[in-house]
Formats: C-alpha cells, sequence, structure tokens
C-alpha cells in the first residue's frame, strides 16, 4: 500500500500551500483586514502569521467563523499579535453575544465617504472618485437577502458583521475579500471590488464596463515580477515555486486553489487584450510556463475560455489546441446526456464555438442540426444552419485561375 500509494501522498516540494498564503497576505496593504472563507484559505495564512511571522498585522476574518458570537468578540476586542490591530466594529458585546440572523427587505445602503477619505485618495493613492461620491460624500450598493425561509427574507451573522466592520472602518484601513470567497460574501459591494491578484479590495470608486475592477500596476507587480527572497514585512510579487514540476502530484483541492492564479492571469491578460494584444500574449506565456496544461489540466469549460480568447488574440493555433480538448469532454457529456439546456456553459454552446474556430464546417452541421431535432420551431437554429451551409459551400468551391 505505501509503495503504490506513495506519489500521491508525498508532499516533497509542494509549496502551493506555502505559496498561496503567503502570496495572499502580500496582496495585502499594512494593517488590511482580510476576509477569508474556508480551510484552505484560512489556515495556511495563520500558519504563516503564527509560525514564519509574515505579515502579522493583516487581520484575517474567517467568514465561516463570524457566524459565532465568541469569534466576532475575540475580532473586535483581542488583536491576534501586537503587530496587528483588533477589527473596528460598532456593536456592543452585549449585541454580539446574543447575535443571530435579522429579517432583511433587500434595498439600498449607503456608506459614508468623508472628506479626508476622499483626500487620502487623491493625494495619496493617485485615484480621482467618481464625481457622485465626492458630491454626496457616500456610496450607495444594493444589499440582497442571503437567507431566505418560505416569504421570509433575512441576513445571515456573517454578513451584519461585514456590513458593521466596513461602516466602524471609516475607509481607515483598506478592506479585501480573498478571491476564494463566494460571491455573497461581497454583501451585494461588486461594484466597488478592485481585483488585486488573490483579492479584491473595497474601494469609494465605483468599477466600470472597460476596466473590469482590474488594479494593472498592482496585478501586474504580484504576477509578472516575481521576488527573489521572502519578506515578513509588504512587499509585492507572488512566488510560484514547482507549479511545473511533473513529479510533484496535486490533489483536487492543490488544482482548484491553482485556478484562482490562473484566474488573475486571464483578468490581467483581459485587461491588454483590446490595448495591446501582444502584452496580452506575454501574460498567458508566463501563466502557462508556470503552470502548464500538461501538468495542471484545465476542465473544459475553462479550456472552452482560453480556446476563445486565443483565437480573439489571432493565435489559433494555440486556440485548436485547447479545442480539441474541449470537444472530447464534450461529446462525451452529450453522449451521456449529461446536459443543462439552460446554463451558459453547456456542451453544445462550447462546441459551436470551437467548430467555428477550427472550421470543420461538418461537425458544425451535426452539432446544429442535432440541437434542430431537440428544438425544430427555432429560427436562430434554422438560420445558422443556412448559414453555416453556405460557408461550407463558398470554402470547398474551386479558387478561379488569376487572369494573366
Amino acid at each position: 500500500m505505501l509503495y503504490v500509494n506513495y506519489p500521491e501522498h508525498d508532499r516533497s516540494n509542494n509549496w502551493v500551500p506555502w505559496d498561496f498564503a503567503y502570496n495572499m497576505l502580500q496582496t495585502c496593504e499594512q494593517d488590511a483586514i482580510l476576509f477569508t472563507q474556508g480551510d484552505n484559505d484560512t489556515f495556511p495564512l495563520w500558519y504563516m502569521q503564527d509560525v514564519e511571522g509574515v505579515r502579522r498585522d493583516v487581520r484575517i476574518v474567517n467568514l465561516s467563523l463570524v457566524n459565532t458570537s465568541w469569534y466576532i468578540l475575540q475580532m473586535k476586542n483581542t488583536p491576534a499579535y501586537k503587530e496587528a490591530k483588533a477589527v473596528p466594529m460598532n456593536m456592543p458585546d452585549s449585541f454580539i453575544e446574543k447575535i443571530q440572523p435579522i429579517m432583511w427587505n433587500p434595498r439600498n445602503m449607503d456608506i459614508p465617504v468623508s472628506k479626508e477619505a476622499i483626500q487620502y485618495y487623491r493625494e495619496q493613492k493617485g485615484i480621482e472618485l467618481d464625481p457622485e461620491i465626492i458630491k454626496n460624500e457616500k456610496l450607495t450598493f444594493f444589499l440582497p437577502h442571503t437567507m431566505e425561509f418560505g416569504s421570509t427574507k433575512a441576513l445571515r451573522v456573517q454578513d451584519i458583521a461585514v456590513l458593521d466592520i466596513i461602516l466602524a472602518n471609516e475607509w481607515k484601513r483598506p478592506i479585501y475579500f480573498g478571491a476564494t470567497c463566494s460571491p455573497d460574501a461581497k454583501i451585494g459591494l461588486d461594484d466597488y471590488m478592485w481585483f488585486k491578484g488573490l483579492s479584491w479590495k473595497l474601494e469609494p470608486r465605483k468599477v466600470s464596463d472597460t476596466n473590469y475592477g482590474i488594479d494593472p500596476v498592482q496585478l501586474e507587480t504580484n504576477l509578472m515580477n516575481e521576488p527573489s527572497d521572502f519578506s515578513k514585512t509588504p512587499q509585492n510579487g507572488y512566488k510560484f515555486r514547482e507549479l511545473a514540476n511533473p513529479d510533484v502530484h496535486f490533489d483536487e483541492n492543490t488544482r482548484r486553489i491553482i485556478t484562482n492564479y490562473r484566474a488573475a492571469f486571464r483578468g490581467l491578460a483581459s485587461y491588454y487584450a483590446n490595448i495591446d494584444p501582444q502584452k496580452s500574449l506575454q501574460v498567458l506565456d508566463r501563466m502557462e510556463s508556470l503552470m502548464p496544461a500538461e501538468k495542471i489540466p484545465y476542465e473544459w469549460q475553462y479550456a472552452w475560455q482560453m480556446a476563445v480568447f486565443y483565437e480573439s488574440l489571432g493565435r489559433t493555433d494555440r486556440a485548436k489546441k485547447f479545442a480539441a480538448e474541449v470537444e472530447t469532454a464534450c461529446l462525451s457529456l452529450i453522449e451521456a446526456g449529461q446536459i443543462n439546456m439552460g446554463s451558459y456553459y453547456n456542451p453544445y454552446r462550447a462546441l459551436l464555438d470551437i467548430y467555428e474556430i477550427t472550421k470543420e464546417h461538418d461537425k458544425l452541421l451535426n452539432i446544429l442540426r442535432r440541437l434542430e431535432s431537440n428544438y425544430p420551431s427555432d429560427p436562430t437554429i434554422k438560420e445558422k444552419i443556412r448559414s453555416v451551409e453556405r460557408m461550407k459551400a463558398e470554402s470547398s468551391a474551386p479558387v478561379p485561375e488569376k487572369e494573366k
């Protein structure tokens, strides 16, 4: 048993937990408050702080534990280290001791943005905030319910605590949500979340459709420049040790953690796609060199995205490589009947995309006719079939000789 199973249990040169924890902490500015959610994005960070002494100024708030009164009291009243500050809160201890979910009617909420905060972002960060926020000295967001019991809507304790911390903080300390946090953890503040790498930072400026909430300067510094040393104090630059080593085994949880890196690289590449396509390709090249697909395979949904992305950047050769993987996976799902046609990520949609990339008209027509048999009255499918038939005819027509 030891001999056969040893490769899967050998942790030699597997630095993913160590580096991921280090990188997430180093995403944060001095004295930050960092919201995490589960075991794999919390315990390694606690190890880094407790044992290695890295970034003890960052106060980690675990969103699973913050549903308990004892943990909230600990966050509020007991700094974890002498280098750390307690988490700011307005809730009195007597309220926290009896805290429980509350009924909630989803509505707009305001977070004050003081003149001091506006001045800080303008002068210290070089960021001009939205005119509306400057004028009203507040930002407004929609706070949805996060629990539902029949017709009763409610907020979880963790949401009450997160909102209280944000209001009590008054923009005095940076607040981050780990990239591993679920979307509902951000209590509706997505429009004010800026992507820094392995965390989203809450800032009093709204994300636009053109920047995707990407902070290209910090993101590029973190992803494209790996420091030679480690630092216990704030330092930009991520470590990516041994991710491409073929002798290191990564289990499912580890591979899932690594997808956070890929999401960061994809975000930066997407930012540069319309500005500087060559820079975008450089970002993708670095990602592939650090965590190659041969070592860490993509799930078909992400392989599909990569195929489409590479095609948009003019790299059809790489797009076709990913397309082949998508085709195999999607045809297997269709044959097994594992299809959710209501989902964006359904295999039919993926196959239509990749067959257009590879210009395999017969395969494309085959998929469209399968769809037509399931949805015979859908006019868009019929029109698409006619369009592909025209393209097929044009591509197979003989090319006339040039007139001499």
